[in-house]
């Protein structure tokens, strides 16, 4: 029985479709349980002296999918200046033929576009191995959706952050099984380009290059509904996403200093100085200070490596030390 539900449905399904509105109705007359057929473009759009049924529906398919490439022009507006609008545009085209809407907003639509061009990049040469054109392509959607899912995600703008003054109280004798929970907006990124920098640049109005690849590690996050990023080195990253995993403070410090010399031998600076900085930045949210002793004094490098221990002093343990000292 064709009732208005059932007609809505098929003109949605139609005018939706991203093969066109004749593979959009045959499509739903083959999958609907009612007296549908492949002349229900006929049936129900009426012609004119100039426009047919085809053509008086493909207005509101062209309206439809030109509506779907100006979000994505709004969620990628960077990526498309780098690319140029032309070949942004047939970038859209191909990823809604590929992944039509599928949620109630249009907020998701972009969501799966870097891992679509990441996916049907071009061949890499064989004998080429280092990062491409394609590669920062992707790099740079990759860094402009995360942007957008910080904006729309949600936020710690109504709690309290962790201070500094609070972090460094923290007795180190219990900070190897301490946990943090850092802020929910936060997001840890690595990129094969320094795509957070072109990307500035860009916004700013600078002319900018495609620049050579460099691994580039980026925090993401938002302060007061502003969306900001950081640049950070790899053994930083790597103990924030030990941390924002989960992971005990003493099981991250171990893995690093198993796997970066460079950091293990000045770990207690770099340590002062990072939580420092991420507490400005509003990183984390509270700190969760194990009851447990570290008896084997496994977070003694903190000691050993800071300025103190380059003048001679030495450690007392019988002394309460902290991330300030």
């Amino acid at each position: 029985m064709r009732t208005l539900h059932t007609i809505e449905a098929w003109m949605l399904g139609t005018i939706s479709h991203p093969s066109g509105v004749v593979a959009g109705s045959a499509t739903h007359a083959a999958q609907s349980q009612n007296d549908w057929n492949n002349n229900c473009l006929e049936s129900f759009v009426c012609t004119s002296a100039n426009w047919n049924a085809v053509d008086r529906l493909g207005v509101y398919w062209n309206a439809y999918y030109v509506r779907l490439q100006e979000c994505l022009h709004e969620e990628y507006p960077i990526l498309r200046q780098a690319v140029g609008e032309e070949v942004f545009d047939e970038f859209v085209i191909e990823y809604l033929q590929a992944y039509p809407p599928s949620s109630y907003t249009l907020g998701l639509l972009g969501a799966k576009f870097p891992n679509y061009l990441a996916n049907t990049r071009p061949p890499r040469e064989e004998s080429e191995s280092a990062p491409d054109w394609a590669d920062f392509v992707a790099d740079l959607a990759s860094f402009e959706w995360s942007i957008n899912e910080c904006f729309d995600g949600p936020g710690d703008e109504r709690l309290a952050r962790l201070t500094h003054e609070a972090l460094t109280g923290i007795p180190i004798e219990r900070l190897y099984n301490t946990t943090f929970t850092l802020t929910p907006c936060l997001k840890l990124c690595a990129y094969r380009f320094p795509v957070h920098l072109y990307h500035a640049s860009a916004k700013a109005g600078q002319t900018t290059e495609f620049p050579p690849p460099k691994p580039s590690f980026v925090a993401i996050t938002r302060q007061d509904f502003v969306v900001k990023h950081f640049s950070l080195t790899a053994a930083e990253f790597s103990l924030l996403k030990g941390l924002q995993s989960g992971d005990a403070f003493g099981t991250v410090l171990d893995e690093l200093f198993a796997e970066n010399e460079a950091f293990a031998s000045n770990a207690g600076r770099y340590i002062r100085d990072w939580f420092a900085a991420w507490t400005r930045a509003g990183f984390i949210l509270r700190v969760n200070v194990s009851n447990q002793l570290d008896t084997k004094s496994r977070c003694q490098h903190l000691i050993d490596n800071s300025p103190a221990s380059n003048t001679g002093e030495k450690h007392d343990p019988s002394r309460s030390t902290n991330l300030r000292d």
